[in-house]
């Protein structure tokens, strides 16, 4: 063993522009509006819900998606408390993705 040490290449992993995901930005959220990206999923009518921490649904909202990339920006209203939340993404009732966020 000569001693010599050698490292791989970085590799970053993006997890919000892999096709058929679902991102949230900016998170935190700012001025509660959440906005949501689509990217690559297929058509179909998707259910949002944002859960609190103490498991109670605080907002909830239908997206008629028509397939592809799509942004979609929901408002949940002002009387949200400043905190952390899961964003839940379901289509034909199945979960798809749940998103941790911070409401500023």
């Amino acid at each position: 063993v000569s001693g010599d040490k050698k490292y791989s290449n970085v590799v970053v992993a993006d997890k919000c522009h892999l096709p058929g995901s679902i991102s949230v930005y900016p998170n935190p959220v700012e001025e509660s509006v959440i906005h949501l990206h689509f990217r690559q999923k297929p058509a179909g009518l998707y259910q949002v819900q944002l859960i609190d921490l103490a498991g109670k649904k605080v907002f909830s909202q239908s997206l008629k998606h028509t397939g592809g990339n799509s942004r979609y920006q929901l408002n949940p209203g002002q009387s949200l408390a400043a905190g952390k939340y899961m964003l839940t993404v379901f289509e034909a009732g199945q979960q798809q993705e749940t998103i941790a966020l911070m409401i500023q």
